[in-house]
């Protein structure tokens, strides 16, 4: 491993120096004894010194390693069961499009793609990397053909006292008129640029009061008084990295943020079944406020039945044999292609026998289900990863069977079977934008990536993975206040789920710049006195000027789910987020407590 081998090297140096010095003094110390070292402090004459000397200092080099590294895996196995997102790799991640056109076009009434979808794309070098989609993608025979931000005054379907420009979205049927396709709800991915893609979000997501869908005609329009616009991606049913039982989904949210933002620039069109009948529709938002800056949106910053994915598949591994011999088995995820694949995380191991027809499943180690004082065996695994090699074959992962005390302790049984989520890691840096996707049928569908995959990004090993595990735990012990050492705190907690490469995550943690939290009462229902309830309002500032090319409209969406994450009982949090670029309240969040919705 890079880390590793740099590791070794400085220590073999050190140890080798240390015996040629040290073997020098004590030589010259004990001449009786150990005259015949005839070591200086440097290179010895004797080619047979030498050889040892280097022998002793790699052995001794190499023990210390290996002490280093296990003080890494009581930390890992405790991040691995309270924080599992923080000792996974985080698998490459894009999005697709699937284009229907007029040669290739399904039904009218559409077609759904469910959620984990088998995608194939194929790299240069001829291999297949497997992804899967994360949202569930209804097909629809339509496109997008203009959108503009246009003053209020082009339009008489407004009040003009409260709306203060419009954004016209413009959909065609693709050979059909849009009234032939039945619709209520339609799916919007904002992309190109991705600073003009946060602006439209935010538009859409908060300033948006009024709603007009317009026919061919001005007769034909329907007029809504309120906003049809909701936000996608932040239900455990639209997770995009494994939603973990043991683990708060706030925490996912964070991660996939911060190395993903991409995932959440899609919003839901509802109410689409009251639109009037014509060849085509134009959807009309009427805002608020204009934007605070000049955008100028087109229709290809909007696009239809797309989806995020992920490079990340479940597939049994190869056998494991297992013997009287080794105390642990590397994992392999096949034999003939070791670099196309790389393991994420185990699921399940169940160990066979041929005195045994049906199969008998182990748990893990670090683990909730221990049968201590039952008749069934105590037998259980445990997975150590080592970080990535020089090579690039990416991680290694290695299995031992222990007992409940943690000696070694080979299962009963001849061979284990291991089921894991796999990623095809390295190979998806090879797939280029807008490379043609196949499924396991015909989706009636061009189906397109719309952005290279990220990369893989492995978990710190080492001291690292105990910082992590120190920074994580002191959140529990600290309670959110008004006092500086707070809003550190929120920062050091945020910088946990920044991948390296994407610097700008680092910038946009520090633009977070004071957090105010009081005490406040709200009414959870109008009906009577029993409906109040004390809770804590956030008040979080923060500057622009750190999110250059962003918006920090959905990390405060997110930061939602994460302050009620840390609600008391029968208590709830609320988030307002203000900018030092702008006056008064720039957003306010409905209360959130725990993992529920708004009160």
């Amino acid at each position: 491993m890079a880390d590793f081998d740099s590791r070794l090297i400085e220590l073999f140096r050190e140890e080798i120096d240390y015996l040629r010095q040290a073997g020098a003094e004590f030589g010259a110390r004990y001449p009786k004894i150990a005259g015949r070292l005839e070591l200086s402090g440097q290179e010895s004459s004797d080619p047979q010194i030498e050889r040892l000397l280097e022998s002793f200092a790699f052995l001794t080099a190499r023990i210390q390693t290996r002490i280093d590294s296990q003080h890494a895996e009581i930390p890992s196995a405790m991040l691995g069961v309270l924080h599992p997102y923080l000792v996974d790799p985080i698998p490459p991640m894009s999005s697709v499009c699937f284009r229907a056109s007029k040669e290739k076009q399904p039904a009218p009434s559409g077609r759904v793609v469910p959620r984990g979808t088998p995608l194939y794309a194929q790299s240069m070098q001829g291999d297949f990397c497997r992804f899967r989609t994360c949202y569930d993608v209804d097909i629809r025979p339509i496109e997008i053909t203009e959108a503009s931000i246009e003053p209020v005054s082009n339009y008489t379907y407004f009040d003009t006292s409260r709306v203060g420009s419009v954004l016209a979205v413009k959909i065609k049927g693709l050979g059909l008129p849009m009234s032939d396709i039945p619709m209520d709800k339609l799916r919007l991915h904002l992309s190109g640029d991705r600073s003009l893609a946060m602006d439209l979000y935010e538009l859409l997501s908060s300033n948006v009061i009024s709603t007009v869908f317009l026919g061919d005609t001005e007769q034909q329009v329907r007029v809504l008084s309120h906003s049809t616009i909701t936000e996608v991606g932040f239900g455990s049913a639209e997770s995009v990295l494994p939603d973990r039982e043991e683990a708060n989904s706030a925490y996912r949210l964070l991660l996939e943020y911060f190395s993903f933002p991409e995932k959440f620039l899609y919003l839901d069109i509802n109410e689409l079944g009251q639109r009037p009948d014509s060849h085509t529709l134009t959807v009309l938002f009427g805002l608020d406020k204009p934007p605070s800056r000049t955008i100028n949106p087109s229709s290809r910053n909007f696009l239809v039945c797309c989806s995020p994915i992920v490079n990340l598949f479940p597939k049994t591994l190869e056998p494991v044999r297992l013997n009287h011999t080794d105390h642990q088995y590397t994992l392999q995820p096949e034999l003939g292609a070791p670099n196309n694949y790389e393991i994420h995380s185990v699921n399940m191991v169940s160990i066979s026998s041929p005195a045994v027809a049906q199969m008998r499943n182990l748990e893990p180690y670090f683990g909730i289900k221990h049968k201590i004082g039952e008749t069934i065996p105590d037998e259980f695994w445990f997975v150590k990863r080592s970080g990535p090699s020089n090579a690039g074959s990416g991680s290694q992962c290695n299995i031992s069977f222990v007992d409940v005390s943690f000696n070694p302790k080979r299962p009963a049984g001849e061979t284990a079977k291991v089921l894991a989520l796999c990623t095809n890691s390295a190979m998806t840096e090879q797939i280029p934008v807008g490379a043609i996707l196949q499924g396991d049928e015909d989706f009636d569908a061009l189906v397109s990536i719309l952005k290279k995959p990220t990369p893989t990004v492995y978990p710190p090993a080492d001291g690292a993975t105990l910082w992590r595990l120190i920074s994580q735990l002191s959140l529990n012990k600290l309670s959110f206040s008004s006092a500086p050492k707070s809003m550190e705190s929120l920062r050091e907690i945020l910088r946990l789920y920044c991948p390296d490469y994407r610097p700008a995550s680092y910038q946009e943690v520090m633009g977070l710049k004071y957090m105010d939290v009081q005490q406040v009462v709200r009414r959870l229902d109008g009906e009577s006195w029993q409906g109040f309830c004390r809770g804590s309002k956030v008040l979080l500032k923060i500057d622009e000027r750190n999110f250059v090319g962003g918006n920090p409209y959905i990390l405060g969406s997110v930061l939602s789910k994460f302050f009620g994450l840390h609600a008391s009982l029968n208590s709830f949090v609320e988030l307002e987020i203000q900018s030092l670029q702008r006056e008064g309240s720039w957003k306010k969040w409905q209360p959130v407590i725990g993992e529920q919705g708004p009160i």
